[in-house]
């Protein structure tokens, strides 16, 4: 908010506030308490290691850094920052934690941190690192065109949410590449472009949803994934953002997202003869 309106500074005061009470909760090692209950005037601290919460302060507080140049801030990004470099090195770009084992969405949450850490600070060790996350997650996206139903998504990411989120970061990622003059930054575009397909194949629309119920409500929501019908906002938020992106970077250029040539005749023929014997 304080980007759209910066004369008012309600909104950055807000920010401050969050993030001073944010560098209470970082430990000495690093990690971040990722819940914080307050009863009574007294406080309790669940003390479990959370690549999202750990991951979504460093973003915090490095954005907190660019707009203020208030060192604090900094420093408590370097703090996270130097746990999540270690915890990469030590358990490659695949990340467990006490919430989830090794898996691609908290692998992402680590890459979309440093990427906010970068942009402040071209440390060069934050880039190579995230170029490692960045291309384990290619490797682990399903590129198939003859699977269309699986075609885009990420091997362990069965939800519109966790889908439409890698997408959202591999749009910051891109643009930051783009702008650094990185190499090899198409790749990540043309990961975007097979996510966005997906998910667009996976959004409520009049052909359907003609058998859930209130379907007007359900258009444009995100099929929350293949074993039930909802739609979650925090799906819809995520995909939409990455499609956004994506929208940005292609401008007026119309892509064909995929293409299923029709099988030549003198192919088929030999096998309906087939199927008739």
């Amino acid at each position: 908010m304080n980007q759209h309106e910066p004369q008012n500074r309600v909104y950055l005061d807000a920010a401050k506030a969050a993030g001073n009470w944010l560098l209470t909760m970082i430990k000495d090692d690093g990690n971040v308490i990722p819940v914080a209950r307050c009863k009574d005037g007294a406080w309790t601290l669940k003390d479990k290691q959370s690549f999202l919460y750990t991951g979504q302060v460093l973003s915090a507080l490095s954005r907190l850094y660019g707009v203020t140049g208030d060192s604090h801030y900094l420093d408590g990004a370097h703090k996270i920052a130097e746990l999540l470099l270690s915890e990469v090195a030590e358990q490659g770009p695949l990340v467990a934690d006490d919430y989830r084992p090794a898996n691609s969405i908290s692998s992402s949450w680590v890459m979309m941190s440093l990427i906010d850490l970068a942009k402040v600070d071209p440390a060069p060790v934050y880039r190579k690192t995230i170029i490692e996350i960045a291309d384990v997650l290619l490797q682990r996206q399903i590129v198939s065109h003859s699977d269309l139903f699986s075609h885009g998504r990420y091997l362990d990411a069965m939800t519109t949410s966790g889908n439409g989120w890698i997408n959202e970061v591999m749009g910051e990622w891109y643009n930051f590449c783009s702008q650094q003059q990185l190499t090899d930054c198409q790749h990540y575009r043309e990961a975007m472009w097979r996510t966005s397909r997906w998910l667009i194949q996976n959004a409520y629309n009049p052909q359907n949803s003609y058998d859930i119920a209130n379907p007007d409500r359900a258009h444009g929501g995100m099929i929350t994934n293949f074993n039930t019908w909802t739609v979650r906002t925090d799906a819809v938020c995520h995909a939409l953002n990455g499609l956004i992106s994506l929208l940005a970077i292609e401008g007026n250029n119309k892509r064909t997202l995929v293409s299923l040539p029709e099988q030549p005749l003198r192919e088929i023929l030999p096998l309906l003869r087939a199927g008739n014997e």
